[in-house]
């Protein structure tokens, strides 16, 4: 299964959009929607990991500088 993560900024803002898209497959195969519906809860779960994982990194690093 190809799978591709892009990361995009967002010109003017400070902000990013992160996607991951599947390359293979076709939405309009009904037969395969329960293994693409599998494969979204898991790279939704798999993100949501990751993100938590640099939120945390964040804290950390925030709590660690000096105030004012």
């Amino acid at each position: 299964m190809a799978i591709n993560s892009k990361f995009d900024e967002i010109e003017g803002k400070r902000a990013c959009r992160i996607a991951t898209y599947r390359e293979d497959g076709d939405i309009l195969e009904e037969a395969q929607w329960d293994q693409y519906l599998d494969w979204f809860l898991d790279a939704g779960e798999r993100m949501r990991r990751a993100l938590a994982q640099v939120a945390e990194d964040v804290r950390a690093f925030d709590s660690d500088r000096p105030s004012g």
